[in-house]
């Protein structure tokens, strides 16, 4: 409708139909909240979505693995944890969980009532299923042999090709060791690891890690085929601890040359991020 110098005003169009303008007014008020809180509730869903399945594809071809194997790193995330974490309440990630046992480690070594954990809660994500499969068994192995004694061990294994990586919300800790690297490439030569895994994976697999780790959180990884320093996400996170154990060598990407770790020096191997995008 046009509206124009003749066009009569709402209150004289109420007025013929007899209907008080104050009832009109409480009438249109309730629908334009009932709106706005659609509105609001529709964007609070969105924000609450869980991202995507976040392991596209293979980066670690190896699923070697070992029992508490990067003890400096898991005793550094344990400490700093308990000395700083605001809630009772700790959601830690297993990236690249392989057959399980980091998982396992950290919840029976580090993460526990004797440790000082109360509720602690380990996701472990993987693309390859026997692995998966593997770690389902011996989770469950271990509870069944404890029934009656300790706690059942807080872990659940995942499909990262198929399950959001925040399919139980955000993380207070992500473990991310031996993944983003290449380490059986033959030859193995510098062309080699960036063909397969090159440094725009890396870039991106941290981005998506990073959407899931609280502010506050920390990041742990131990042997990189990159430096995370030399990514876009350095700036807003710190170090927090170094560590033994970057078994792969570096690639220096300018020099396009590997940089040879000293096995008897410590790298930075956690980092707290500081502040989101």
């Amino acid at each position: 409708m046009v509206l124009s110098k003749k066009t009569p005003s709402i209150t004289k169009l109420l007025f013929a139909f007899g209907i008080p303008a104050v009832i009109f007014q409480s009438v249109f008020l309730k629908h334009v909240h009932e709106a706005e809180t659609l509105l609001h509730n529709k964007e609070e869903a969105l924000l609450r979505q869980p991202v995507a399945a976040a392991i596209p594809k293979v980066m670690q071809i190896s699923h070697a693995t070992s029992s508490d194997r990067y003890p400096d790193e898991y005793s550094a995330v344990r400490d700093y944890l308990k000395a700083n974490s605001q809630t009772s309440n700790i959601n830690l990630l297993s990236f690249g969980s392989s057959y399980g046992n980091e998982a396992i480690s950290l919840s029976t070594l580090y993460f526990n009532e004797t440790t000082g954990f109360h509720n602690v809660s380990i996701q472990g994500f993987d693309i390859d299923t026997d692995t998966i499969e593997k770690a389902r068994l011996d989770v469950s192995s271990h509870n069944k042999e404890n029934v009656g004694g300790p706690v059942a061990l807080p872990i659940q294994f995942y499909d990262g090709r198929t399950t959001p990586l925040d399919i139980h919300g955000m993380y207070n800790a992500i473990f991310a060791n031996s993944v983003f690297c290449d380490a059986t490439s033959d030859p193995y030569t510098v062309q080699a690891v960036i063909n397969h895994f090159p440094f725009q994976d890396f870039e991106s697999n941290l981005l998506t890690l990073d959407s899931v780790l609280k502010e506050g959180g920390l990041l742990a990884m131990v042997s990189t085929s990159y430096k995370f320093e030399d990514s876009s996400l350095a700036k807003r996170y710190e170090v927090i601890a170094q560590c033994l154990g970057n078994h792969v060598p570096y690639v220096d990407l300018e020099n396009m040359k590997f940089v040879m770790n000293d096995p008897k020096e410590k790298k930075d191997c956690v980092w707290k991020k500081i502040r989101s995008l």
